[in-house]
This record gives structure tokens, C-alpha cells and sequence, in this order.
């Protein structure tokens, strides 16, 4: 196969590149074309306009994974289990000043944060991997502050949906 999903994954770009590689078409969920599918489904989920009020979008994140919260919740944890080591790679690339390390890491934190559609911490995934790729680590702690502050709320927001 030679083609491409881009971040986030969804169910439905997934079920439609399966669609239209498979030779049986049997395992086909949709007759929409899927050309411009994951793309449209990226642009929800990271529009920097902002307008995202929570640490996730959920209608968006549900809608990504067919309407499965259950799968939602393992995402999600999955998703915050992983913070740590990110976090601890960013701080040791700072501490080091290590511009590219912190630009990897970044960009490691802005494409799962993106696959729940965590806007706020994708967002502030996205300045701090550029500010790597700039070598400007002016600004850096501010950032990586609100990042804490958006993982804080991240975890209090997945309780909630755990308990519902």
C-alpha cells in the first residue's frame, strides 16, 4: 500500500484507506470519498482559532473513534501515561540546552495530543517544537509551565469522563 493518514488517526480515514486498498471492498464502512477525510477530520481537531474550551474536544475525539468512549478512556489514559517521559525529556533538553532534543520531544507530545485532540496541549507542543527548531530557548519555561498546567487539567478532565 502507498498512501498516507495523516494525524490524528480516526476510525472512519482508517475504515476508508481499507476501503480503498482493499480488493474485496468487503471491510468498507462508508461510500464517501477519502481523499480529503483525514485531513478534514486533522484540521478539527488542531484549529488553532482556539475556540476549544476544554483540554480535549470530545464530540470530536468520539467522533474519531466511531462514537467508542470506552475506547476514548483507554485512549486517553494510554495518552497520559505517556506524559511523564515527555515532560522529563523536555526539561532534560532545556537543562542541557539542547534545541533539536527539545524539538523531538515536542513533536513526540504534539502528535498524541493531537490523536485525542488535546488542543491546548498540542498547541503549546507545537511553540515549543518550534522554538527547538529555531534554537530560541528564550521562553521556554513560561511554555513548559502552561504545559504542566494543561496536563493538570488533562488528568482532572479524564477522571470526570472515567466516572460518567
Amino acid at each position: 500500500m502507498d498512501d498516507h493518514l495523516a494525524k490524528p488517526l480516526s476510525t472512519e480515514a482508517v475504515q476508508k484507506a481499507i476501503h480503498q486498498w482493499s480488493t474485496k471492498r468487503r471491510l468498507a464502512l462508508s461510500d464517501s470519498d477519502s481523499s480529503d477525510s483525514s485531513t478534514t477530520l486533522s484540521r478539527k481537531c488542531r484549529d488553532d482559532e482556539g475556540s476549544q474550551v476544554g483540554p480535549i474536544d470530545i464530540e470530536q475525539a468520539l467522533e474519531n473513534l466511531a462514537g467508542n468512549r470506552e475506547l476514548l478512556v483507554e485512549v486517553l489514559n494510554s495518552f497520559i501515561e505517556t506524559i511523564p517521559k515527555i515532560l522529563e525529556d523536555l526539561d532534560n533538553a532545556v537543562s542541557v540546552e539542547d534545541a533539536s532534543g527539545l524539538a523531538a520531544a515536542a513533536h513526540s507530545l504534539k502528535g498524541a495530543a493531537a490523536n485525542v485532540c488535546a488542543e491546548p496541549i498540542r498547541r503549546t507542543a507545537r511553540r515549543l517544537e518550534e522554538l527547538g527548531r529555531w534554537n530560541e530557548l528564550g521562553g521556554v519555561d513560561r511554555l513548559l509551565a502552561d504545559l504542566r498546567k494543561h496536563v493538570d487539567r488533562l488528568r482532572s478532565f479524564a477522571q470526570t469522563v472515567q466516572q460518567e
